[in-house]
């Protein structure tokens, strides 16, 4: 787990946030009036079943969607004011950036992963300006080797192109990744194989985790703490092992209840699947 950093400003500031979308007269609450604040130094979970908002909600955070009232503050930023200057766009890039379910689909099948990571820094200049050896760099980092850094992501299984979107995503240095389902289409294995990663990249690095998911179990893994949402509204907030151990709302018990046993795997289950698998 991440060092808490207690006289950091937060990381993230999410205040009152409510999104409604409207579509042919009818009207969706997707999320409604939800606040928290993610420490400065602590990696953070959300939580909830399909369609509690999790997804919309990290949309916000990241920029791509406006809510439809309240605020986000992302290091001090304010993700939610309207400039879309180019300057702004690079600037809110270095700030947070998005690891999502599908590798695949946010990956342009005709390139190499070389000039995926190229076209990124290119964007946003390495230290140095030796774009060329950055990118061999992060092609490293991930556990990446030069053969596999020159094909494309056709050529490349589920856990490598995750690590190509990985790699894509420390290109800019950002404080903040939000990890958006990021390991649920991969098997037990190759989960366990990409949360080391991300655990170790973590510890070395020192950027944030914002992890959406509704697996328990990833969550308790690289966590510190947690937010329960249930159609759209936040029931319960705390420390991840708290929360999930001893759960204050009826919600969070089921929600916790509902994941087979053979799934809720104990810290330190990872470096055992990952040495079998």
């Amino acid at each position: 787990m991440s060092a808490e950093q207690p006289d950091a400003a937060p990381a993230v500031v999410v205040d009152d946030v409510t999104r409604v979308f409207s579509k042919r007269g009818r009207r969706t609450v997707a999320v409604d009036g939800v606040s928290f604040i993610m420490r400065a130094g602590r990696d953070l979970g959300i939580v909830g079943e399909s369609g509690s908002g999790k997804s919309t909600l990290a949309r916000i955070i990241m920029g791509l969607d406006q809510p439809t009232s309240g605020r986000v503050l992302v290091h001090g930023e304010d993700l939610t004011s309207k400039s879309r200057s180019r300057a702004e766009r690079l600037r809110r890039a270095k700030l947070v950036q998005m690891v999502y379910q599908d590798p695949y689909g946010s990956l342009d099948p005709r390139q190499t992963v070389r000039s995926c990571l190229v076209e990124v820094l290119r964007l946003h200049p390495p230290r140095g300006g030796n774009v060329a050896a950055r990118a061999s760099e992060l092609g490293d980092l991930v556990g990446l080797t030069p053969a596999q850094l020159d094909r494309s992501p056709v050529g490349l299984s589920g856990g490598q192109r995750q690590r190509v979107a990985i790699a894509r995503a420390l290109a800019v240095e950002p404080r903040l990744i939000i990890l958006d389902e990021a390991v649920a289409a991969l098997d037990i294995s190759i989960q366990a194989q990409i949360l080391n990663l991300l655990a170790e990249l973590r510890d070395e690095l020192g950027t944030a985790y914002l992890l959406i998911s509704h697996d328990l179990a990833v969550v308790r893994q690289l966590t510190d703490d947690v937010v329960v949402l249930h159609h759209g509204r936040l029931v319960e907030q705390g420390e991840t092992g708290a929360v999930l151990d001893d759960p204050a709302e009826d919600y969070t018990r089921r929600l916790r209840d509902s994941i087979p046993s053979r799934h809720w795997r104990e810290p330190g289950m990872l470096e055992e699947l990952t040495r079998v698998g």
